[in-house]
């Protein structure tokens, strides 16, 4: 590992947060929250971790990083989504589909950790769209899939599925173990 490190974030309910700070004190890095901090500053890292919680496979206040890829594509850079669905392969290909375009998939390195999930802490707009999603499911002809099931048991009783064991890949890769 060389070089400063700055990890900025974009947490709406907390698991990406909850990662950030374990995050942090793995690898004693600067850490900004991401409506805090500005390109300038960004510029001054050789290492920039971005971690962001997905909503509809996208990854919250990722754009600033989007939008200077020019100003930071010579940096070491590491995208971090936090979601609630399983991260399986299907799931990882859909948020790079949605979030790595025009070759972005190449110029930095991509995790997911598994977060968490509060119906009755959602708000308002979340709790619209989850609720269509349950009445969804809960029609579905199918059989359900195993995440089908978990998102539908979340309805019930919060699942927080963060762990600081999630965040060990992330740390070898970092350290270049």
């Amino acid at each position: 590992m060389s070089g400063k490190i700055a990890l900025v974030y974009k947490s709406k309910y907390g698991s990406t947060k909850k990662y950030a700070k374990w995050i942090q004190e793995e690898l004693d890095c600067d850490i900004y929250e991401r409506d805090k901090v500005n390109i300038k500053k960004i510029l001054e890292y050789d290492t920039i971790i971005y971690a962001g919680g997905l909503y509809a496979s996208g990854i919250k206040g990722f754009k600033l990083i989007k939008k200077n890829i020019d100003k930071i594509s010579e940096k070491r850079l590491i995208l971090l989504a936090v979601g609630y669905c399983l991260g399986s392969e299907r799931d990882i290909d859909t948020i790079k589909e949605r979030n790595l375009q025009d070759g972005l998939d190449k110029k930095l390195e991509f995790f997911y950790l598994r977060g968490g999930l509060n119906f009755n802490e959602l708000k308002f707009f979340d709790k619209t769209a989850m609720k269509m999603l349950r009445n969804k499911l809960a029609n579905k002809k199918e059989p359900l899939t195993e995440e089908e099931t978990l998102l539908l048991g979340c309805y019930e009783k919060p699942h927080d599925w963060t762990s600081k064991k999630n965040i060990i890949p992330l740390i070898e890769y970092i350290k270049g173990k």
